[in-house]
């Protein structure tokens, strides 16, 4: 009777967190987007490869393939997008021309800023009737959920929840499961290899 009670506690858990990520990522974060994006049509994943190259450190497009789990030539175009669209730069490498380097424009930066802006007000006024506490409660229970789920779901250890959108040096994978995932084992190897470029 007990594991049934807490099945389905679990299931209404995920049921929320779902819900609350769908309408988080489809409806509010669209809705910031377009308005500080303007006239420019810019979509999530994009606006999600400008916050990954905006973090510290080089980016390729061999990087941005790996994070987001798409080809080198579905990366290129992705980024090819922003480029036209003036909010991305696209550089050769010195040593080996073959490996493009991206970073931010002003533009880029001024949308990503405007965006991130307009999140944090956002959430400022949805969760003023919470205590600092219970978000921070909550933030850690889903995190402590992800980690279960994750070490209970994957066989393999090459696991990216792609944390690096959300949080600067937070990595789910690592904190709980005494591992990396595949992208911080490979962003590794990206420095390195830039550092050889």
């Amino acid at each position: 009777m007990e594991t049934t009670k807490s099945a389905a506690s679990g299931e209404d858990l995920l049921g929320s967190v779902h819900v609350l990520s769908y309408t988080m990522g489809e409806i509010v974060e669209e809705d910031l987007l377009r308005r500080v994006a303007g006239k420019m049509p810019m979509t999530l994943t994009q606006l999600r490869l400008l916050k990954l190259v905006s973090h510290p450190g080089t980016h390729t497009i061999t990087e941005v393939s790996a994070f987001m789990g798409i080809s080198k030539a579905a990366a290129s175009k992705a980024a090819d997008r922003l480029v036209r669209a003036g909010c991305m730069r696209r550089e050769e490498g010195t040593k080996d021309r073959r490996a493009i380097f991206l970073s931010l424009t002003a533009a880029g930066t001024r949308i990503l800023k405007g965006f991130e802006s307009a999140r944090i007000q956002l959430l400022a006024d949805a969760a003023g009737g919470f205590s600092t506490e219970e978000i921070g409660r909550a933030a850690a229970l889903i995190d402590s959920l992800s980690a279960v789920l994750i070490r209970k779901g994957s066989e393999k250890g090459d696991v990216c929840v792609r944390c690096r959108i959300h949080f600067l040096d937070k990595c789910l994978v690592r904190q709980h499961l005494d591992r990396e995932c595949e992208y911080e084992i490979l962003r590794r190897h990206f420095s390195q290899a830039a550092g050889r470029s």
